[in-house]
């Protein structure tokens, strides 16, 4: 009886592991932002099809085990909504990246008065997403500071 108690806590001890790993690397940005610590913001130009060029404003956290997350919000035309990357990583390379959009929630029936909660959409993790996610990861490491690179390396 002994030995299955023990095989089960072992058991449920790797599922709790495993599943606090992947739920670390599903946090939305208003979850990062509330949890960990922020080391630099970052802004790079965004070009869209047509042209246009805007800011994607970028924020660095230090989370655990001297991994970093970057949180780049991307605000569209109308700023109700937009899209977000969250890339994780550690020393220079990227452990996990993605992309949602998001929309602007409203406090009155007009859609005049914005909340400050957002709701999120699905997952972006498409090659051309990964791609796009991995160059802006090189903009983004060429404007790191120094602290930035030291806490997540």
């Amino acid at each position: 009886m002994k030995k299955v108690i023990g095989y089960l806590t072992l058991m449920f001890s790797i599922v709790a592991c495993i599943n606090n790993q992947v739920l670390a690397y599903t946090y939305t940005g208003v979850e990062i932002n509330s949890k960990f610590n922020k080391l630099q913001h970052i802004i790079i130009p965004y070009e869209y099809e047509d042209g246009r060029i805007s800011d994607k404003n970028a924020t660095i956290y230090q989370m655990k085990n001297r991994e970093c997350a970057i949180v780049a919000i991307l605000n569209n035309e109308s700023n109700f909504g937009g899209y977000e990357d969250v890339i994780y990583f550690s020393n220079k390379k990227i452990k996990s990246a993605y992309t949602r959009s998001f929309f602007s929630t409203f406090i009155d029936k007009a859609a005049m008065k914005k909340a400050k909660k957002i709701r999120y959409d699905e997952f972006m993790k498409d090659s051309d997403t990964q791609d796009e996610l991995s160059s802006d990861f090189k903009n983004y490491l060429k404007q790191m500071n120094k602290n930035t690179l030291n806490k997540c390396s």
